[in-house]
């Protein structure tokens, strides 16, 4: 039995050493892991700062841009704004000088209508006293045609009755 003891004695210690063994190698491994990762938390690192830098970097551009832009498009409205007082201007300018005119030309050719509108109706007043002179002339000796006319039958009558 002392032979089975003193065996598993043996078998013990070597896996005892064994063991230590594998502490030692699992040891060296965690310190190449532990060592991997702060070369991986150092890259990690630089990289999350080069990407907040390009960040930052590309904000700055994009506020300089914006406000490049900004100064460029009130430079631009402003511009935009005097031409069109300047073209508003000019419109009504010559706006107002085509009214005056037209209204010249409307004063000339109402007067010129309303002198030839007073001609017409003078000439036509004219003619009307002249034909309704005629008129009564006509009637007068139409009167007179007529008188003579029924004395002549009167006298026809008068002689056909036996009174004349």
């Amino acid at each position: 039995m002392e032979a089975r003891i003193a065996r598993l004695e043996s078998d013990v210690a070597h896996l005892r050493s064994d063991v230590a063994e594998i502490k030692v190698d699992l040891r060296t491994r965690f310190d190449k892991m532990d060592a991997r990762m702060d070369r991986f938390d150092t890259k990690l690192d630089a990289l999350r700062n080069d990407v907040q830098d390009g960040i930052a970097a590309l904000r700055d551009e994009m506020t300089k841009g914006n406000a490049a832009l900004r100064d460029e498009m009130t430079t631009s409205n402003a511009a935009l704004r005097d031409e069109m007082t300047k073209g508003n201007a000019a419109l009504r300018h010559e706006m107002t000088t085509s009214n005056a005119a037209l209204r010249g030309e409307m004063t000339k050719t109402n007067a010129a209508l309303r002198h030839d509108t007073t001609e017409n109706i003078a000439a036509l007043r004219d003619e009307m006293t002249k034909s309704i002179a005629s008129v009564k002339d006509s009637i007068a000796s139409a009167k007179i045609w007529a008188l003579l006319i029924a004395g002549g039958m009167l006298g026809v009558m008068a002689r056909g009755f036996g009174w004349i």
